[in-house]
């Protein structure tokens, strides 16, 4: 079985804060639900949950996002990085 590590997650603004991995409008991880057309804050936020377990493409992606926060996390730690 293949496990994967963990690393800590933060979710920061990206105007005020450094960051490994935009996650907005419009990368491939943002949401196309929107508040009002799509239904409430709640009913969007569903959708997506739902929406982004289908999506092949973004699980196997994740690897490359691992890799670029790890490489950050250790850049960090030697004195570089973010």
């Amino acid at each position: 079985m293949n496990r994967l590590r963990r690393l800590p997650t933060s979710v920061v603004n990206c105007e005020y804060s450094g960051y490994d991995v935009y996650i907005g409008r419009p990368s491939k991880w943002g949401n196309p639900f929107v508040v009002g057309k799509d239904g409430t804050r709640e009913e969007v936020i569903g959708k997506y949950k739902k929406w982004i377990k289908n999506q092949a493409h973004l699980t196997t992606s994740l690897s490359e996002h691992r890799a670029k926060k790890e490489s950050n996390r250790k850049e960090t730690k030697v004195g570089g990085g973010l």
